[in-house]
């Protein structure tokens, strides 16, 4: 045990006192993600101890009989069998004598790598891995022919014609099903009027005259019947379908025509498979039984959920492997040196730190950077307050601050990982050094102000580029007589340089920035403001401006200097 107050070791020495060391430990690891150094700390109090750890590893060997049924033929290295009374024997004696060979395999191999804590029984030392069984049956619903008659047409093949509705034949629609027209020689009447002559007694004595008169005849059309037979249906009455084209039936669009259709119980495969094989499988499990009476050393190694999280942190151990029936268990003892401290930060209250194994490897920093950064945080957030967004405008406060949160590799870090990880799992990346709360609050912080410095200095500096297009005008009016293909030209030109200036006006912010907030060039504050879409926002705000703009300014000064 040693106690006292001790400043933190900067020096490049290893102490000899445990606690120094971890002291010295936490130091170097704390640098770097702030911007404070090991001064800060300060070490109340050490304490030292070897902790022994007691890890049972139980390996459980389970074995089953899977079974898999399929149609067609056996897939390839199954073993074939006549029938299903067969394959059950012959899985029976299988798993039969599988089971009786796992205790005596467990202990050969307990005995052989027992005693290597790292080592795990793998499934060929459990059992014999053999070829599947299976067996081939015709398919009951189609007897084997992988077809079946078809429900629709009922194996005919064929269905009635609903268009005639299996008559064969349709109505006339020429003389409406009658077999006859009426004759258009007579119009029905069944006889024609004809002009005719005859002789008259005249006025002169011994003269005679002629005499026209009309006389009915038969229609030598119709023959005096009035009708005639219909050309259309022969007289009939009625023509061939169109749909069936007289055969009353059409072929079954369910089995186009076959009168069969695919078996689907045998997929038309026409046999149906059953497999069955003998597998194995493993399932371990991990306790950690340490003897500590400091219930948080304790937690830290029943949380280690696997033998190799423990091993990494001892000095030595050994192991002892027994095998029972299916179930082998290794006993895994060892020996872990841990090192505790009481740091305070900043002269506030202290928090107890851990470091296991020779290594010293911290587990939980409980948030030893979130009490040296909180202070930065609460800057930023009051010179956010003073700034806004539409339209931008921010002060030198907001550049002071977002400079000390950038000076603290972790505040940046974690505005990158803002969108890509939650505040719970970049505190555990950073080992608890800041609370997800912090994470949450420094992540919105910084992004926000520097969202808010970078529009106000595009607004405020050189954003003015974006009034280029003004500048047609003058040129549209000098253009007037070089003809429209000139002036097509120019009104390109402007809103190429339009957008390229915006790109040079972005690098120029960028740039400006870096000079004030990180003027080493760490962090480098282009790829957060990247991160945050800001360029590809602007690059896209631009073009549309430089276009749209240039356009107006080209339609009204045409419209208000027409051309002669």
């Amino acid at each position: 045990m040693a106690s006292g107050r001790k400043p933190a070791n900067g020096g490049s020495a290893q102490p000899a006192d445990p606690g120094a060391r971890l002291l010295l430990q936490i130091g170097n690891f704390l640098e770097p993600l702030t911007r404070f150094d090991r001064s800060h700390l300060t070490m109340s109090e050490s304490r030292h101890e070897t902790v022994a750890v007691s890890a049972k590893q139980t390996f459980k060997v389970a074995y089953e009989v899977k079974t898999r049924e399929g149609n067609g033929g056996l897939p390839p290295g199954v073993l074939h069998v006549a029938d299903a009374a067969e394959l059950q024997r012959e899985i029976d004696a299988r798993f039969k004598a599988t089971k009786a060979s796992a205790p005596q395999r467990l202990a050969s191999w307990a005995e052989a790598h027992g005693e290597d804590a790292f080592a795990r029984p793998g499934l060929a030392d459990c059992f014999t891995v053999t070829s599947p069984v299976g067996f081939i049956e015709a398919c009951d619903v189609c007897a084997g022919a992988g077809k079946v008659a078809c429900v629709i047409c009922s194996g005919s093949g064929a269905m009635p014609c609903e268009a005639c509705k299996a008559r064969g034949a349709s109505d006339c629609a020429v003389c409406e099903a009658k077999g006859a027209l009426t004759c258009q020689t007579c119009k029905g009447a069944g006889t024609i009027i004809e002009q005719k002559q005859r002789k008259a007694p005249g006025d002169v004595i011994g003269q005679d005259g002629v005499e026209h008169f009309q006389a009915p005849i038969p229609c030598p059309v119709c023959g005096k019947t009035g009708a005639v037979t219909c050309k259309r249906c022969e007289g009939k009455g009625e023509t061939p379908c169109l749909a069936c084209e007289g055969a009353k039936t059409l072929p079954c669009r369910q089995c186009a025509g076959t009168g069969t259709q695919r078996c689907s119980a045998c997929d038309g495969e026409g046999n149906k498979f059953r497999m069955m094989e003998v597998a194995c499988s493993i399932a371990e499990t991990f306790e950690a039984h340490p003897k500590s009476g400091d219930a948080e050393v304790a937690a830290a190694f029943k949380a280690r959920g696997a033998i190799e999280g423990v091993l990494s942190l001892a000095t030595d151990h050994h192991s002892v492997a027994e095998a029972n029936s299916h179930t082998l268990t290794r006993e895994t003892h060892a020996s872990v040196p841990v090192t505790t401290v009481s740091v305070s930060v900043a002269g506030k209250a202290p928090v107890t730190l851990r470091g296991f194994g020779p290594e010293q490897d911290v587990l939980e920093y409980r948030n030893l950077a979130g009490m040296l950064l909180v202070e930065d945080l609460i800057q930023l957030d009051g010179a956010i307050a003073m700034t806004r967004l539409v339209p931008p405008m921010v002060n030198d406060a907001i550049y002071d601050s977002l400079a000390n949160m950038m000076a603290s590799e972790a505040n940046f870090t974690i505005a990158m990982e803002r969108d890509k990880k939650t505040p719970v799992e970049v505190e555990q990346d950073l080992r608890g050094v800041v609370t997800a709360e912090y994470v949450k609050r420094a992540g919105a912080a910084v992004c926000t102000g520097v969202t808010r410095a970078y529009w106000a200095g595009l607004m405020n500096g050189p954003g003015w580029v974006l009034a280029i297009p003004l500048a047609y005008a003058v040129l549209d009016l000098l253009l007037r007589g070089s003809g429209i293909g000139w002036r097509v030209v120019v009104l390109l030109f402007v809103m190429a340089a339009t957008f390229g200036a915006a790109a040079l006006a972005h690098v120029m912010v960028v740039r400006a920035m870096q000079e004030r907030i990180a003027p080493t060039g760490t962090p480098k504050l282009s790829l957060l403001i990247d991160k945050l879409g800001l360029t590809r926002a602007w690059l896209i705000a631009a073009g549309v401006t430089a276009g749209l703009l240039s356009l107006l300014v080209a339609g009204l000064t045409t419209w208000i200097f027409p051309s002669q």
